[in-house]
């Protein structure tokens, strides 16, 4: 939903910019690394540090196939 990332940034008190952000890593983050996804879930892994991991793959412009192998490393 588009109002989604609004009202993640009323419930975190972020900017509507940082909502959308955060928004689009998580769900990065949870179709294209599941492994890292279930740590962060499991609270083995923190959701900074995914979300670097994602932004880092999206950056050098790895397809989903490249980014499963990056998290099946």
């Amino acid at each position: 939903d588009e109002h989604l990332p609004l009202e993640v940034a009323a419930a975190l008190g972020l900017s509507a910019t940082a909502a959308i952000w955060l928004v689009r890593d998580v769900l990065n983050i949870a179709a294209r690394h599941p492994r890292v996804w279930h740590a962060v879930q499991t609270r083995q892994f923190p959701l900074w540090r995914a979300r670097t991991i994602a932004q880092l793959v999206e950056a050098a412009g790895l397809d989903r196939v490249e980014a499963l192998q990056v998290d099946h490393d």
